[in-house]
Parts: structure tokens; sequence; C-alpha cells
């Protein structure tokens, strides 16, 4: 029965996963959608460190550098776009 009852989980965590990206993409722009997945892929990871000890390499560090730089990125760009169609709805 585990992998019978394995793959249940996992489709029933896929169903509500993909019903909370749903209820984003109603609510905010892509990019903001984006921003929020990565967000969620990085603390995965780091919960993995927790749950499963393995040795964190200076790869893992870059890694992790790079997806917090792209999500802030990603995060700037959302909220400049925001303005600039604000700043468009005033002209």
């Amino acid at each position: 029965h585990g992998p019978v009852i394995g793959t249940m989980l996992d489709t029933v965590l896929t169903y509500l996963g993909l019903l909370a990206l749903y209820r984003l993409t109603k609510e905010f722009d892509a990019t903001r959608c984006n921003a929020v997945c990565s967000l969620r892929k990085m603390l995965t990871f780091c919960l993995s460190f927790v749950l499963f000890p393995k040795h964190f390499s200076a790869f893992h560090a870059v890694g992790l550098a790079l997806g917090n730089g792209g999500g802030l990125l990603l995060h700037f760009a959302a909220e400049r776009h925001k303005a600039e169609k604000e700043k468009s709805k005033i002209v």
C-alpha cells in the first residue's frame, strides 16, 4: 500500500499547490506569481537541509544567492511595472 498512498498524497498536494497558484494568478500579475513560486522553491531547498542534513558546499551558496537575487529582481520589476501602470492611469 505504500506506493499507492504516496501517489495519492502526491496527487492531493499537487492539486492544492496548483489551486494556490491559480488563486495567486487571479489576484496578482504573472511576475509576482513567479516570484512567489521562486520563494517557495528556495524555502523548500532550505527546509530540505534541516530535514535531511547534508554537506553545504560553495555551489549551494552560489545557487542560493542567485535564487535570492533573481527573486529580488522579479519583485523590483513587478513594483516598477505596477508604478508605471498607475502613472499611465493618471495621465
